[in-house]
């Protein structure tokens, strides 16, 4: 979280310098450079935190996941689903040809990738940056009104 106590920052931590301090890379979602203030951040995926049920490591470089189960998960009868997409469905236009007619009904969508480490899209007159992507993705589309939401919604769909 920015020092001032508004908006965010993300790192991903890269290992320990020679005094032992955290080294990290990231920090780009915020245009407004500052400092974080300690009091509310958080981390994920080290090692040596994995200690209580549900909490999870995964060593992408020796390919292992480390999962420390809640005492009721059977792991013998337990699924186990790996995200490795950033976009599950896209649809590419422009405005010679944009993409039209399309209407996806009954289907659940999950499991994308995260990409909070991926903005990097400046907004203009912003602080903030952005991923130009999502789950459901449409570059070029011919925006029509929607028969089942309010036609200011329908553009609204992480569309560019």
């Amino acid at each position: 979280m920015h020092k001032h106590l508004w908006g965010d920052f993300h790192y991903v931590i890269t290992g320990k310098d020679a005094k032992g301090g955290v080294t990290f890379e990231g920090g780009w979602q915020n245009i407004a450079a500052s400092a974080c203030t300690a009091k509310f951040a958080s981390s994920r995926n080290i090692f040596e935190e994995l200690d209580a049920p549900g909490e999870w490591f995964l060593d992408a470089k020796n390919r292992t996941l480390y999962f420390y189960p809640p005492k009721d998960v059977d792991l013998k009868a337990a699924v186990v689903e790996a995200v490795q997409h950033r976009t599950l469905v896209e649809f590419r236009g422009d405005q010679r040809e944009p993409v039209a007619h399309v209407h996806l009904k009954g289907f659940v969508f999950r499991h994308s990738t995260r990409t909070f480490m991926d903005t990097k899209e400046p907004l203009l007159r912003s602080d903030w940056t952005i991923y130009r992507g999502g789950a459901i993705f449409f570059q070029g589309p011919r925006i029509a009104p929607s028969k089942t939401a309010p036609s200011s919604s329908s553009a609204a769909m992480g569309s560019s």
